[in-house]
């Protein structure tokens, strides 16, 4: 991201603007706002460039307005968030709000007054954390509520994950149960075959051997064989699926883990 000078203005005022906060690579990154859109995404076009694969190449729109903002997702993959809540067509933003740019959190802060600072300007600066003497452990309320946010939201992500571990266990024991069954109803009709034929043997006639079929009795109509193997069959892809959502899940909770850390949110306190 390129780095720019603000226009000379008081060293106290600061606009509206955005601050990264994870990961860690990104943290501290800044876009000044102002009453025009500003893009993020990955696109070397864009005002706040998020090198994370991530994050589409113009994944969002953000405009100042008064001391508020608006966030708009542009259709991107990864989706856009405010407050662990998935951003649906333009969404207002407040002082101290969390946004999330698919795996990039950042912070929007109202600043000293409304509006100010050039669409676009960005800077790499480290962000600030300190809002004046606190008398607290914490920085202040603002503070404790973006982290807070930001737990919250890694907590949402992770029973996401846990709740697709759980279906995908479900699919896998279901799928063996119907396998097993299956082959089960294939063995059987296999058996009864055979036990028919012992019970023929020596047996001359004809018609003992009519309606004698390989595949055993029919259910419902269909042989027991053909049932057992379609089962058998059905039961093995579901195995196969459940597995496969598992070791997806487990994964995507390993990428969690490693962007969203705990530590990285932490705020700083005041010595």
């Amino acid at each position: 991201m390129s780095a720019s000078s603000a226009p000379s203005a008081p060293s106290d005022v600061r606009p509206p603007h955005l601050v990264v906060l994870a990961p860690l690579e990104l943290r501290g990154r800044t876009l000044v706002l102002g009453p025009g859109n500003a893009l993020v995404g990955r696109s070397p076009a864009c005002q706040l460039v998020l090198d994370d694969p991530r994050v589409s190449r113009t994944h969002a729109v953000v405009r100042a307005e008064g001391e508020h903002a608006v966030v708009e997702d542009l259709g991107s993959r990864g989706g856009t968030a405010v407050n662990g809540v998935v951003a649906a067509g333009a969404t207002p933003v407040r002082d101290g709000d969390v946004l999330t740019f698919a795996s990039v959190t950042a912070r929007f802060e109202a600043g000293d007054v409304a509006g100010g600072g050039a669409m676009g300007e960005s800077t790499a600066v480290a962000a600030r954390f300190d809002l004046r003497d606190q008398q607290a452990g914490v920085i202040n309320n603002v503070g404790r509520d973006q982290y807070n946010a930001y737990v919250s939201q890694r907590d949402s992500f992770l029973r996401e994950v846990a709740a697709a571990k759980t279906k995908a266990k479900i699919v896998a024991w279901l799928g063996l149960a119907l396998a097993v069954l299956g082959q089960v109803l294939g063995g059987g009709a296999v058996v009864s075959f055979i036990q028919k034929i012992v019970s023929l043997q020596g047996s001359t006639s004809f018609e003992d051997f009519r309606g004698l079929s390989p595949l055993g009795p029919d259910i419902a109509g269909i042989p027991m064989f053909v049932i057992g193997m379609a089962l058998s069959l059905l039961g093995s892809l579901m195995v196969i699926v459940g597995v496969v959502q598992h070791v997806v899940a487990a994964s995507r909770k390993r990428r969690i883990e490693r962007d969203m850390p705990l530590q990285a949110s932490l705020p700083r306190r005041i010595r």
